[in-house]
């Protein structure tokens, strides 16, 4: 049975997976390749065509037209190489692969999902440690028009409730859903292009949460970016594939991120979505909640995957899952100078409303 904990340990037990749960590599041992990366098995039991898969992979690592400019295979770009691919800032780019067979429909909406949702989120650290399990009870409202930047129009996300799950991983301990409790009122704010598309994420922790429950707020925002799904320039119908090229925050690290959708099927006004993301760090610096400050990125592998169901002319999905792979490797201290420090994680995020 793995081991669950509350917010008092979660900073520990993140330190501790670095130094002994997952292990340590010598640097000259190179992590895989984002190609050969994104062919790995899937964090779950949903299959995945590979020629979807292929056809991220070359589209992420030739982003940059110049030799060298592309993503590493460290998975981290080195000084302004992100800024060659996507600058910080810039406009999601929507590339559409194929717009399928027909009969076509519109997917996407300009317009903003407002209403209520529940998601279901689980971090597991290493083998044997875990988050607890919660039931995160959403409110998506349009932002007030006084508050917004700019140009970048946004939904905030209201989480009006936080639970244990009925089902978890492991035995909790009785204060765990005092904590999480505490994770109401916190908010998230998805910017949203003029075309509807999600491009940039911010967290607000609620007063009283503890910080080191950033994690489960972090792995709950990146699902809601992939479950936003960026509207295709055209309908589109079953094999449709397209791309979504950002920039934006994750986990407290700047990353680019690609997120690839595929229709698999469509049925009355149903339309079923495979997505595949991939994301490389912008450069070493991150802030990780449980990790010194000082803390720098040797090594970044970030896959996901998952499935949805939207409904035709919406962006916002009825019900969805994703599950997202992370990796990150630290210079090794003292002793372990010579080698990269390594952090995994894995999460699921299960959709409805």
């Amino acid at each position: 049975m793995r081991k669950l904990g509350t917010a008092l340990w979660i900073a520990a037990t993140l330190l501790a997976a670095v130094a002994t749960q997952t292990g340590c590599e010598d640097k000259s041992k190179s992590s895989p390749s984002p190609e050969s990366s994104a062919s790995a098995a899937p964090a779950t039991d949903m299959a995945i065509d590979p020629n979807v898969t292929k056809a991220l992979a070359a589209t992420s690592a030739t982003a940059a037209e110049a030799p060298g400019d592309g993503p590493p295979a460290t998975g981290v770009f080195g000084p302004g190489g992100a800024d060659k691919v996507h600058a910080r800032g810039a406009p999601v780019e929507v590339k559409l692969g194929s717009d399928g067979s027909a009969p076509r429909v519109a997917v996407g909406s300009p317009a903003p999902f407002k209403g209520n949702a529940t998601l279901t989120v689980a971090i597991q650290m290493g083998p044997r440690n875990a988050l607890p399990t919660v039931d995160f009870g959403l409110e998506f409202v349009p932002e007030k028009a006084d508050k917004a930047a700019a140009g970048a129009p946004a939904i905030v996300v209201k989480i009006k409730k936080a639970d244990l799950s009925s089902e978890q991983l492991g035995q909790v301990p009785a204060a765990a859903a005092k904590e999480i409790g505490k994770l109401k009122g916190s908010e998230l704010r998805i910017v949203r292009g003029p075309d509807g598309a999600a491009s940039d994420l911010t967290l607000q922790m609620a007063k009283d949460a503890a910080p080191d429950l950033e994690r489960m707020l972090a792995t709950l925002g990146d699902a809601i970016m992939a479950f936003e799904v960026p509207p295709p320039p055209k309908p589109v119908g079953v094999g449709a594939v397209w791309i979504a090229q950002t920039r934006n925050a994750y986990t407290g690290i700047d990353v680019v991120s690609y997120r690839m959708y595929k229709v698999t099927e469509i049925k009355g006004d149903d339309v079923t979505i495979s997505v595949e993301v991939k994301q490389y760090a912008a450069g070493p610096n991150m802030t990780f909640a449980g990790l010194p400050p000082t803390a720098q990125l040797a090594q970044f592998e970030s896959l996901g995957d998952g499935e949805l169901t939207v409904r035709k002319g919406e962006s916002f999905p009825k019900d969805g899952k994703f599950a997202q792979q992370l990796s990150i490797g630290m210079p090794g201290q003292g002793q372990n100078a010579n080698r990269v420090m390594m952090l995994q994680l894995q999460s699921n995020v299960l959709l409805s409303r």
